[in-house]
């Protein structure tokens, strides 16, 4: 990525190519979008209906981030905890 970095910037320079770049670029940007969605209804709606727990730690890991600016490799590692107590739990 950071060694094509440069070839990129010469290439903005031909209208053409950028045209081509900045519709890659939306293409991208849709693509994670649907991706959010998805990712949102399996963790948040499984089986229809509301996951309370799953949003509470969504709304933890939100207010940890940024309230207090915890980095996210603790949020990861906070999550994977939570996840992996939940599911000894069976909660």
């Amino acid at each position: 990525m950071i060694a094509g970095a440069p070839l990129i910037e010469t290439l903005t320079h031909n209208r053409r190519i950028a045209a081509a770049l900045a519709g890659v670029t939306a293409a991208v940007v849709g693509v994670i979008a649907s991706l959010c969605i998805t990712i949102g209804e399996a963790a948040f709606l499984p089986a229809g209906r509301i996951d309370g727990v799953a949003l509470g730690l969504a709304a933890a890991a939100f207010i940890l981030l940024v309230k207090f600016r915890l980095g996210p490799l603790w949020l990861v590692l906070i999550g994977a905890a939570a996840g992996l107590l939940r599911w000894l739990g069976g909660v």
